[in-house]
């Protein structure tokens, strides 16, 4: 399907303003500016404003002469003539600028003048650009570019990516629960990237350089100079019962002497999530995933068997890691086409930063595009830095000729996400810190799928992202990919939550086993439904076909239609057990689907309680069925069951397994109740003149399925498909 641009898969921003404030809207979020300030007053997600407090409600800036900043601040806060307006409006981007002085709560100025360009993506990403410009010889001792107090019950969490003060690896993330007591969440020097939130909504700050000064013409780089004040980042966060705040200092109690015309401009990201909404009809697939190190063309028979298992989606190497040219046209061709006429969508798998090194392109340009500190791997590849705009450069030119000469329906694309860090001073990374390369990982992410929209809208975008969270880069993405590995399970539940759970980042998730499948694994996908990606060496394993079995009772119950609350979110939660280590998560349309997950080693015998019967569309006058469709029996003979009796359900979870319960209205004729297979159900009559049920059924030519009849009363007497008499027992 193609599209008139590739613009018309963005998100769209509309812009307003009145007397106070100018807004800019998009799908999930609404910012607010105020015009009396020139600053934030309003961050609101899903309809929660993290900026709700009365006592600050403002993303502020500030500076102090004086050793403790609270006794003499000065405060963009307390402008009250700032100009603000709008430099430039499209629908995917607006630019707001505002400018003033720094004044204390009197109105008295401090000689540093304040200009702030603010930068808004249709995903919700706000480039923040604040230039400061000494109006005459002063001594600040604190200059702080980002001063945050924001509403404390938004925010259950945080999470925080190690100092790059020393650091070279971007993988070391953490994860906390913020609480009701006065700590301290972090602090040190240059944190790139941090966040708050629950397990709905959030926002996150990303630095990825200390900004620059200058007098006149004279730039200085982040560089130490004698002449020039020390200018540096320090960030840190503190948490109360009453509030949650976080500082990034330029300047830290430092004596700081400047002149006329000194001018230092930083820069940093605020970024929303989620800033989209998930794509349900994602939750359907069942993917196969043929790695670069096993590259090979599945044969026609072998792609038609995988159809027959459930199959529907296939990530494909193109080549050996790290060769962005495919191997062979024809046969990739080829294996589209089969797939296709199967009924499986095709994905190849893309590295983000890997080159070969037997390449003549290799040779002549990887000094200048690779990382620094390079890797001492003995692989046959070697990561070039995002940072590196001849590296981004040949990276866009081969995405669009693979997306240009073959039929593909998305990109998986592999992103190194512990190593976006640099310092190549070839490329232009090389700073007083290791440079965060997280604004170039999103410019290639962003190329990436406009170029696969414009051709499809339908098309997938999956990022093998793991433990990256990372808002600017994770919106430009329909699925993040983690890989699960035994040790995933040793994570702590907050850590286990992150690594699996996306839809509070606007995406679907996917799990990638690539080693032996892992019941533990397995309910973890299923607990943060996480979607499971095997290799083609487990299609003929009896756990694959256990996994197939419950992937296909939540497509025939179509989950890609449901509302979910999960049991570990306590907001949209609406059923509990009262063991810790069984988790109950709720899928709703028309009916009800409950899947009982027994993480524990021990069986759990207890009641389910549905929290919120109601809103669950039960009725206290209503009759209903509790059906369980892997023993395929009436559960606990809960049929012609009133509200009350289902809303309390005995259950029994074997350790380390699942239970699925179908709650469904007690069918007064004939029914077709459940089906495990990937089929759909697309109508089904009951002739009572003729005592005859009629269902007609859609699914791959050739695939199995189970079906389960509910006869309220009497018996069949003949069961016939497609005219053809089955022989049955009752």
């Amino acid at each position: 399907m193609n599209v008139e641009s590739k613009f018309d898969y963005m998100s769209i921003l509309k812009v307003s303003e009145d007397k106070d404030a100018i807004y800019v809207e998009g799908e999930t979020f609404v910012y607010g500016f105020s015009k009396k300030t020139g600053l934030l007053n309003s961050i609101n997600v899903m309809g929660n404003d993290f900026l709700k407090m009365k006592s600050s409600g403002i993303l502020d800036i500030y500076v102090s002469d004086n050793e403790i900043p609270q006794k003499a601040m000065y405060s963009a806060k307390y402008e009250t003539e700032a100009e603000c307006a709008i430099l430039s409006y499209n629908p995917h981007e607006v630019h707001i600028r505002t400018h003033g002085f720094y004044r204390n709560h009197n109105g008295i100025a401090f000689p540093i003048r304040y200009r702030i360009t603010y930068e808004i993506a249709s995903d919700g990403t706000i480039f923040i650009i604040i230039d400061n410009k000494a109006t005459d010889s002063c001594i600040p001792r604190w200059l702080c570019i980002s001063s945050g107090t924001i509403y404390p019950s938004l925010c259950k969490y945080y999470s925080y990516l190690a100092e790059q003060n020393s650091l070279y690896t971007t993988g070391n993330y953490s994860f906390g629960i913020i609480g009701n007591n006065n700590k301290k969440l972090f602090e040190s020097k240059f944190i790139p990237w941090f966040w708050f939130g629950n397990d709905t909504v959030g926002i996150d700050i990303a630095i990825w350089d200390i900004g620059h000064q200058r007098y006149g013409t004279t730039i200085i780089t982040d560089q130490m100079n004698d002449q020039y004040p020390n200018i540096d980042i320090n960030v840190s966060a503190t948490s109360s019962e009453n509030m949650l705040s976080w500082d990034i200092l330029s300047i830290k109690n430092n004596i700081t002497k400047v002149n006329s015309g000194w001018e230092y401009t930083s820069y940093y990201s605020l970024s929303i999530n989620p800033s989209k909404k998930p794509n349900l009809e994602n939750l359907n697939m069942v993917t196969l995933y043929i790695s670069p190190e096993k590259h090979h063309y599945p044969s026609n028979e072998q792609i038609q068997l995988s159809a027959l298992k459930g199959i529907n989606t296939f990530i494909v190497s193109i080549n050996q890691t790290g060769i962005y040219d495919i191997d062979n046209e024809n046969e990739m061709k080829r294996v589209i086409s089969i797939c296709h006429d199967n009924g499986i969508k095709v994905i190849p798998n893309i590295s983000l930063m890997k080159l070969n090194k037997n390449l003549e392109i290799f040779d002549s340009n990887a000094n200048e595009w690779q990382i620094e500190p390079s890797s001492n791997s003995s692989e046959s590849t070697s990561l070039m830095c995002p940072g590196s705009e001849g590296w981004r450069e040949y990276w866009k030119e081969k995405i669009d000729q693979i997306i240009d000469k073959y039929d593909f329906d998305g990109l998986f694309i592999e992103i190194d996400y512990n190593r976006l860090a640099c310092k190549n001073q070839l490329h232009g990374c090389q700073r007083k810190h290791i440079r965060p390369t997280f604004l170039w990982v999103r410019e290639m992410m962003i190329h990436a799928w406009l170029k696969m929209k414009s051709k499809s809208l339908n098309s997938i975008i999956i990022a093998k992202t793991d433990m990256m969270p990372i808002s600017m880069i994770c919106n430009w993405t329909d699925i993040r990919c983690v890989e699960s590995k035994d040790e995933v399970y040793q994570f702590d539940p907050l850590l286990q939550k992150a690594y699996y759970y996306s839809y509070n980042k606007g995406c679907n998730s996917m799990s990638l086993i690539e080693s032996d499948i892992d019941k533990k694994l397995i309910l973890l996908s299923l607990l943060y439904m996480s979607m499971p990606v095997i290799s083609y060496d487990q299609l003929e394993s009896d756990k694959f076909g256990e996994i197939s079995k419950y992937w296909q009772i939540y497509n025939f119950f179509g989950i890609n239609k449901a509302d979910w609350h999960p049991s570990f979110n306590e907001e949209l939660s609406m059923a509990k057990s009262s063991f810790s280590s069984l988790f109950v998560n709720i899928h709703k349309q028309d009916n009800i689907l409950l899947t009982a997950i027994n993480l524990s080693d021990e069986e759990i015998n207890c009641d389910i309680t549905l929290t919120r019967p109601e809103e669950l569309g039960l009725n206290s006058n209503g009759k209903y069925l509790v059906y369980d469709p892997l023993s395929k029996s009436i559960h606990n003979g809960l049929n012609n069951a009133t509200m009350k009796e289902i809303s309390e359900i005995p259950i029994s979870v074997s350790p380390q397994s699942v239970r699925f319960l179908y709650i469904c209205e007690y069918p007064l004729n004939p029914s077709l109740l459940f089906m495990i297979g990937f089929g759909e159900l697309i109508k089904q009559l009951w002739d009572d003149s003729k005592k005859v049920l009629k269902v007609m059924l859609s699914a791959q030519e050739g695939l199995q399925a189970e079906i389960a009849i509910y006869f309220p009363y009497g018996k069949p007497n003949q069961i016939s498909v497609n005219e053809r008499n089955l022989p049955f027992e009752w």
